[in-house]
């Protein structure tokens, strides 16, 4: 998934500043916060979403980018008795 990220002018500045030592470019340098954060969040279940709204609060980023939405953070899987649905499916193609 690519997602573009609005940086706030100040967090930009810093970013370029703090990603010169270490010899990659700003985008690379917040790049690589975001994977940090994915990889040793908290919280090993938390989301894209969540951790954008971490990095917003941080000042890291000015906003969310649009089509990522919290409805992937709300999601729960129905918990049902019995086979799965997909098992009930492959079994009916299999009588027919």
């Amino acid at each position: 998934m690519t997602v573009i990220l609005e940086m706030e002018p100040r967090t930009e500045k810093r970013s370029k500043s703090d990603a010169r030592p270490k010899g990659v470019s700003p985008n690379q340098f917040v790049q690589s916060i975001l994977e940090e954060k994915l990889s040793n969040g908290k919280d090993k279940d938390q989301t894209m979403t969540g951790i954008l709204r971490e990095m917003l609060a941080e000042g890291i980023i000015c906003r969310i980018p649009e089509g990522i939405t919290s409805e992937e953070d709300d999601f729960e899987p129905i918990k049902i008795n019995g086979k799965s649905f997909s098992e009930t499916i492959l079994e009916d193609r299999d009588s027919c």
